[in-house]
C-alpha cells in the first residue's frame, strides 16, 4: 500500500483505501485476504511517515560531510 502513495496525490491516495469499491477489489484480487487485513488511512499514513523518516535518515547519513584535520 505504501508504494501506491505518491506526493502529487497523497490525500487522494490515502482516502482511496476507505472506499468500499477499492477494498472489495483488493479482496477479490487476493485470495484469503480479509477486510481487517487491509490498513485504514490512519495506519497507511503512519506507514508512509515511517518510510519517509527512514529514507530521510539514510539520505542525511549519505550527505554528511566528513571533516579532516590538516
Amino acid at each position: 500500500m505504501c508504494a501506491y502513495v505518491t506526493p502529487d496525490c497523497i490525500k487522494q491516495s490515502l482516502n482511496v483505501i476507505e472506499q468500499d469499491a477499492f477494498r472489495n477489489l483488493l479482496l477479490l484480487l487476493r485470495e484469503g485476504l480479509r477486510d481487517h487485513d487491509i490498513p485504514r488511512r490512519t495506519k497507511l499514513r503512519e506507514l508512509v511517515i515511517a518510510a519517509w523518516q527512514d529514507s530521510f535518515g539514510k539520505l542525511k547519513q549519505e550527505m554528511q560531510v566528513c571533516t579532516i584535520d590538516i
